[in-house]
């Protein structure tokens, strides 16, 4: 199922719709709003052929949690959690072969951490996301039943609120969050809006090393990468306007207390 919002959240969509809108308004004899609409179409692909844009626009949600914590291996984790987004559900029951999206960093980091803190619990959370942890954790040697799976939600709101759910934490507890460094303030703003610290765990990071020069790229891939960071910024109005978050952006870590029972 495609959800309507997570469509109008793509930059590549809003400008696909922007380009219609003008060609409508020219056929229509709107000559001055087409114009206008046409004009910053062909402004955006110009920046996103010279300039770095999606760097730029991922580099701040990047450096929001900028570093995974230094946990010890002898540190006390109760419970280790990774948000879907890292498979290609279709893709893998079409060709019957696990399909990985690129940000399947997170699935890595996830059996990674299973294997440093044995005693913690592994939950996955995600619409068809179990299949590859538990593939690459039988993969590593580990054993694939130690995950917990949470496989009603499909999006990043539904996400928190249904592993909180299925695991119950409570006050006290250290629980770790994988998920993609872009993907992480949203992420946060929510747990953190749910009275639920946690230990953000960022991977897959995009945006190190982006340079302002003007040198030319292939609009696919820029678009993608402005696709993705815009999807984020979003998200993040979005979740806020609809109250699904009590905050635009997440509040310093260790500055919310737990409001989970104790």
């Amino acid at each position: 199922m495609v959800y309507l919002p997570a469509i109008l959240m793509d930059i590549g969509t809003l400008l696909a719709l922007l380009s219609i809108a003008g060609a409508v308004a020219v056929v229509c004899g709107f000559r001055r709003t087409a114009l206008g609409l046409l004009g910053i179409v062909s402004m955006s692909f110009l920046a996103l052929f010279l300039l770095p844009v999606g760097a730029w626009m991922n580099a701040p949600l990047e450096k929001a949690f900028a570093h995974q914590p230094p946990l010890g291996d002898d540190a006390l984790v109760d419970g280790v959690v990774v948000l879907g987004g890292a498979t290609r559900p279709a893709m893998s029951k079409h060709t019957e072969i696990l399909g990985l999206a690129e940000s399947a960093e997170r699935h890595v980091a996830f059996v990674g951490l299973a294997r440093r803190f044995p005693d913690a619990r592994l939950v996955v959370s995600g619409y068809r996301e179990a299949p590859a942890p538990r593939w690459i954790m039988a993969s590593a040697g580990l054993n694939p039943d130690r995950i917990e799976v949470e496989d009603r939600s499909r999006t990043t709101a539904e996400n928190i609120t249904e592993i909180l759910r299925t695991i119950r934490p409570a006050c006290g507890e250290r629980w770790i969050l994988i998920t993609s460094a872009a993907h992480m303030p949203r992420a946060i703003a929510l747990t953190q809006s749910n009275g639920w610290p946690v230990i953000p765990w960022p991977v897959d990071y995009q945006s190190i090393g982006a340079k302002p020069a003007f040198v030319p790229r292939k609009i696919s891939d820029s678009l993608s990468a402005a696709a993705s960071a815009g999807h984020e910024w979003i998200g993040l109005l979005a979740y806020r306007m609809l109250g699904k978050t009590d905050r635009l952006w997440p509040a310093p870590l260790g500055s919310e207390p737990c409001r989970l029972p104790r």
